[in-house]
């Protein structure tokens, strides 16, 4: 979290939309240890299928961060 606040106060380049997308993207992180929580209680529940489908439910923000870095650099 101190990440977001320190990278929230930068001055921002030319791209504010792209700094402000990829500050809300950081601010949702903490939901991936919810996924991870979530995704631990269908393990143990024996349903597999929907332990993996939560397990990768995450890689969608990983997907979005990494667009939103690859914007950032191919735009500056």
């Amino acid at each position: 979290m101190m990440s977001l606040f320190f990278y929230a106060y930068r001055e921002s380049g030319d791209h504010p939309l792209l700094d402000t997308i990829a500050a809300i993207l950081m601010a949702t992180y903490p939901m991936g240890v919810l996924f991870s929580f979530v995704c631990w209680a269908f393990y143990h529940s024996g349903k597999s299928k929907w332990a993996a489908a939560t397990a990768n439910l995450f890689l969608v923000w990983v997907i979005a961060f990494l667009i939103v870095l690859f914007l950032s650099d191919s735009l500056f």
